[in-house]
């Protein structure tokens, strides 16, 4: 087996895929029997070695995934290079400035914990932000994770891919050892990864929002446990 340039990480590819993505955490594979998870230092993938549904994770761009509808994406951390693509990303996925110039600042004043991007043969398709936040109460202030915003072009909708931008942050939040994240958005989307109603916690958001859209969960077992207050 031939160890090529990093550029033969490209899984060129198309396949027809019928399932949704299934994923590794920490080295495990959660998947059905027909799916894999396969670790690369780099070497070219053929038609033969790879399945609907496998995840590869290839150094040098960090993980291939093959998902459904026949998108392949690399899910990385952003570089300066990316900028312009992120700030269009989500221009088009918002529909206005508002959460990319949030982005801009938080990059600028150096909050951005982690940065994401989703790239699809070259082009930006994706990318998800979490920055810290403070979680303030009278016993004490504890730090946080807020996610988002979250943004896929409108083409790649409905693809996977958000969810695993949001997977693969999560687990990178969750190995470095971030314990609680927190994030504002739709209440049928985001308890899949394992958030759940704040107020179940005795945690709320410092601004007005529908009770149910603003949510959290720990990703260190008992994180929670005793923490309650205003996030900020």
């Amino acid at each position: 087996m031939v160890a090529p340039t990093p550029a033969a990480c490209h899984i060129t590819q198309h396949l027809a895929c019928r399932r949704q993505i299934h994923r590794a955490t920490q080295g495990r594979l959660n998947r059905s029997p027909t799916a894999r998870h396969v670790r690369l230092d780099c070497f070219v993938i053929t038609e033969q070695s790879l399945k609907c549904g496998d995840i590869v994770e290839c150094k040098p761009i960090g993980l291939v995934i093959a998902a459904e509808g026949g998108v392949m994406v690399s899910i990385r951390e952003e570089q300066q290079t990316d900028h312009e693509s992120i700030d269009a990303v989500i221009i088009e996925a918002f529909g206005n400035r508002s959460e990319a110039d949030l982005v801009d600042r938080l990059r600028k004043s150096r909050q951005l914990t982690l940065s994401l991007v989703a790239v699809d043969d070259s082009e930006v398709v994706g990318h998800v932000a979490f920055s810290p936040v403070t979680i303030h109460s009278e016993g004490g202030n504890r730090q946080a994770i807020g996610l988002g915003p979250m943004a896929v072009r409108p083409a790649s909708q409905r693809s996977g891919i958000g969810s695993e931008l949001i997977h693969c942050g999560l687990d990178m939040l969750r190995e470095r050892g971030d314990g609680i994240v927190v994030v504002l958005g739709h209440p049928e989307y985001y308890p899949r990864f394992g958030f759940e109603r704040s107020t179940k916690r005795g945690i709320k958001w410092e601004h007005d929002a529908p009770e149910e859209a603003f949510m959290v969960m720990e990703l260190q077992e008992g994180a929670l446990r005793g923490v309650s207050g205003t996030v900020r």
